[in-house]
């Protein structure tokens, strides 16, 4: 898996991910928690978190036209604990 300033980069990621019920996710999903990840697309970064706030799927907290964009997005969305 690819890293880009502490954040992965097009990870693999479980089956079901974008598509699982919160109260239904396998364990194997639970490393994923409030760890904000970027996903690659065309020309655009994507920043996603399954943080709880969609009821099945991780959330989009937004994109960007660099990785370096796509990275300042996670950090300041990410949780200060």
């Amino acid at each position: 898996m690819t890293h880009y300033e502490g954040f992965a980069v097009n990870p693999e990621l479980p089956e079901m991910f974008f598509n699982c019920a919160n109260e239904s996710r396998p364990l194997d999903h639970s490393p994923w928690y409030n760890q904000p990840f970027i996903q690659c697309s065309g020309e655009w970064y994507s920043v996603w978190c399954l943080d709880g706030g969609c009821w099945d799927r991780p959330t989009w907290w937004g994109e960007s036209k660099t990785l370096s964009g796509a990275a300042d997005i996670a950090r300041k969305n990410r949780p200060s604990w």
